[in-house]
């Protein structure tokens, strides 16, 4: 069997109707194209139909690879291995509630063949996390995009939207030629280990302006947004950086953007916080050191906490 040019590879747990939905739509895009794309699944463990829902597609579209672990290994350990076992250059790992834009294969093949990239970052637009949505808002649109030569840059743009799984396209070939890391399989990063030497490599990279993915916008963040990226992201950053594939003045940038441009959406006063994670500690104990903490991120602590004062005052007045 030839080498294929792309995979896509979906990690799966328990989300056998979302999953359907994704793989219907992948599977009806890339069946003109084979031989140079190659999707996989695999499956963590699931106790819902999920190994039922694969094998339907396997009865129709019989070069679909599905991979299956004995036991629940947790999602980096899931998502590791969809990058191992894929076979192709590119490796697109695909999130399970995540879908395809119409005619998005198409558009992204032919870039891939004319271009030798690092990484490819995606435009993504939302859908509502439950019910039917309109798809006549998202209009085909000709495929954009802008070269990066400069990984900083590129890096400076999308900052932390590199951790989102399937609006990234990693280049595997120089991933394994220019070396990569797999961080610990408990910190919900693991694809920092390719994605991070992938951008940095000797290659140029490009930014995707087209959206050509939909994801599912959620109700309820289901993670510890303050432990995955206020813990661990830096945590890995710092990792790579020691690994010698992160330059040291680039993982402070980055780690300064994750601090001005995503904790600052997250402690606004009115947002509750989920999973009882107590943010101001978990940050001060990450970023104390840091003045984008003080001057960014301090301020909002205390305009909160005085929000909640006067919330609760208000209250207590209008209880009398």
């Amino acid at each position: 069997m030839n080498k294929p040019l792309l995979t896509i590879a979906i990690p799966t747990y328990n989300r056998a109707h979302l999953l359907d939905l994704c793989l219907s739509r992948i599977l009806d895009q890339v069946r003109s194209s084979r031989e140079e794309i190659e999707v996989l699944v695999s499956n963590n463990a699931s106790t819902d139909d999920t190994k039922a829902t694969v094998m339907r597609f396997i009865s129709l579209y019989s070069e679909l690879q599905y991979s299956e672990n004995e036991y629940n290994r947790g999602p980096d350990y899931n998502i590791a291995k969809c990058f191992k076992l894929a076979r192709a250059d590119y490796v697109w790992i695909f999130s399970d509630d995540d879908l395809l834009l119409p005619r998005a294969i198409e558009r992204i093949v032919p870039m891939l063949k004319t271009q030798t990239l690092g990484i490819i970052t995606l435009a993504v637009n939302f859908y509502p996390g439950r019910g039917a949505f309109d798809e006549s808002l998202f209009p085909y649109e000709p495929l954009s995009f802008e070269l990066y030569h400069d990984p900083y840059q590129l890096a400076s743009e999308v900052h932390f939207w590199l951790t989102y799984i399937t609006g990234v396209i990693s280049n595997k070939s120089i991933v394994i030629e220019s070396g990569m890391s797999y961080p610990s399989e408990d910190s919900f990063l693991i694809q920092l280990g390719w994605v991070i030497p992938a951008l940095f490599s000797r290659l140029p990279s490009a930014k995707v302006e087209t959206p050509l993915i939909l994801g599912r916008a959620l109700e309820v963040l289901d993670f510890k947004l303050f432990y995955v990226f206020g813990i661990s992201y830096p945590s890995v950053l710092k990792e790579l950086s020691r690994k010698k594939l992160l330059p040291p003045d680039a993982k402070d940038m980055l780690i300064e953007l994750i601090i001005k441009k995503y904790f600052t959406i997250y402690i606004s006063p009115r947002y509750n916080y989920n999973h009882g994670e107590r943010p101001f500690f978990i940050l001060g104990k990450s970023f104390w050191n840091r003045k984008a903490f003080w001057f960014y991120l301090i301020p909002l602590f205390i305009r909160r906490a005085l929000y909640k004062l006067s919330s609760k005052f208000n209250s207590l007045s209008s209880s009398e």
